[in-house]
């Protein structure tokens, strides 16, 4: 009967770690989504802009000429590089917190299987 106390407890134990693992899961799926529709609308917003001709079209004749239209065009630039480069670390974090996830399920996954050797212990 001591032995049975004993893998019960063990059990319990892994169910605790396991429910915490989940919890956690949860909590970086959550942020991953966060991570992914954040990164999603910049897309959408930055697709919308760059389809628009006058953006590149700096030096336009009575509008913006010599100085001016070079310092809108090195802000131009200056600009789509810092949401091509918000966009790649947005997806490079949504690949690391994949990679939690997946880690996430193979411990899950081992603690299950622990607590299903224990379980046929106590029959």
């Amino acid at each position: 009967m001591s032995d049975d106390s004993h893998i019960w407890s063990e059990i319990y134990a892994l169910d605790s770690k396991i429910k915490e693992c989940n919890e956690a899961k949860t909590g970086i799926q959550y942020i991953k989504n966060s991570c992914s529709s954040k990164k999603d609308s910049w897309r959408t917003s930055f697709d919308k802009l760059a389809a628009d001709s006058d953006l590149y079209e700096v030096k336009r004749t009575d509008i913006f000429e010599g100085n001016m239209a070079n310092e809108l065009g090195n802000k131009v630039t200056e600009a789509i590089n810092q949401v091509n480069g918000g966009i790649a670390q947005s997806e490079a974090l949504e690949s690391a917190l994949d990679s939690q996830i997946k880690k996430l399920n193979q411990t899950i996954e081992r603690l299950y299987s622990e607590r299903a050797s224990l379980v046929r212990q106590l029959d």
